[in-house]
């Protein structure tokens, strides 16, 4: 979104009153910035043409059940009844947060989906992780599984030895480096310093590939019945 590149933001100061021996001085409590008002304008009239075009297509379809029961469409309602919900959080309440409320406004990029219907591709993909749902689970069984048990190994790995640069010091951060590990990201924000951190991150990485790579053959068969 254009709305959130810092040249096209308008900068935002939030004041309060203090009290300083008995004189009012006025304090800045935070400053931030806000989306341009022409952004405004446009999401209204882009808004306007949404609504009209549900409104449009809910009298003319054939069975008003399956539009209500069509993904797509409740995409579509939700993002356009999202604008119309930060219009009323911004108008009522005026000490409404609005960095919370611009971050609702992101529900709106889910529209993006409506390009599958238009995209054979893009349904071809969709119909094979439908297919390949069981397989996915699995994969994220085990994946789930791996992070857990290499965060608790790493964790106690480093502990063994002396190691003043400890990184590992809960289970749960070494969960983020197992995930950056298994998936073969590897960030390198946090690493092993041990010999035996070092082994144990050489295994989860190996792991990662392996798990990773197991359902690639079911996924790519269901790909060409798919098509």
């Amino acid at each position: 979104c254009l709305k959130t590149h810092p040249s096209f933001r308008i900068p935002v100061i939030e004041t309060t009153n203090v009290t300083y021996h008995g004189r009012s001085v006025v304090g800045v409590t935070r400053q931030t910035t806000e989306p341009h008002v022409a952004f405004g304008h446009v999401e209204l009239i882009c808004n306007i043409w949404f609504t009209l075009e549900i409104i449009i297509r809910f009298i003319f379809c054939p069975s008003k059940w399956g539009f209500l029961k069509s993904p797509l469409n409740n995409i579509d309602l939700v993002a356009t009844l999202s604008f119309y919900a930060d219009a009323i959080f911004i108008r009522l309440l005026e000490d409404a947060p609005k960095d919370v409320v611009e971050f609702l406004s992101m529900i709106r990029i889910f529209r993006l989906f409506k390009l599958t219907q238009h995209h054979r591709g893009l349904q071809i993909l969709i119909h094979t992780f439908r297919a390949s749902a069981k397989e996915l689970i699995l994969l994220v069984f085990f994946l789930i599984l791996g992070i857990v048990i290499f965060a608790a190994l790493v964790y106690y790995a480093e502990k063994m030895e002396v190691n003043p640069d400890n990184q590992f010091q809960s289970i749960p951060l070494g969960l983020w480096w197992a995930i950056c590990t298994m998936t073969t990201v590897g960030y390198g924000d946090m690493t092993p310093h041990t010999s035996f951190g070092r082994l144990v991150g050489s295994l989860c990485a190996v792991m990662g590939v392996l798990t990773i790579a197991l359902p690639v053959p079911v996924i790519h068969l269901q790909t060409l019945l798919c098509s």
